[in-house]
């Protein structure tokens, strides 16, 4: 019983410190990224390595976020820098916000063709 109260508290003032640094806008790194979009500087740039997007359609970038609104509209970024298949597995991590029924026909956030 004392190992899991133990296990517990750990998660708990793990979660706190890692909360307490993301709402202090604290970078956590890019240790073991390869390639990052944050839009903050309101471009499609790469900022850990030199995979810089293009925008497809009318997608635009505001107030530090992709905006896609419709079919046809994407961020397109260069396979041959990323070069995923020197991978043995990767993590693709995206915040979004949705917008109530404008999305009926997308299936899926990423495309790797």
């Amino acid at each position: 019983m004392r190992t899991k109260l133990q296990y517990l508290l750990s998660f708990i003032l793990m979660i706190t410190l890692v909360g307490n640094l993301m709402s202090q806008g604290v970078d956590p790194g890019t240790k073991n990224l390869t390639h990052s979009w944050t839009f903050d500087d309101g471009t499609a740039n790469d900022y850990v390595g030199h995979a810089n997007g293009t925008l497809k359609g009318n997608a635009t970038i505001s107030g530090g976020s992709l905006v896609i609104s419709a079919q046809g509209q994407w961020m397109e970024m260069p396979g041959d820098v990323i070069n995923l298949h020197a991978y043995n597995e990767i993590t693709l991590e995206a915040w979004y916000t949705p917008t109530k029924n404008a999305n009926p026909n997308f299936t899926m956030l990423a495309y790797f063709g």
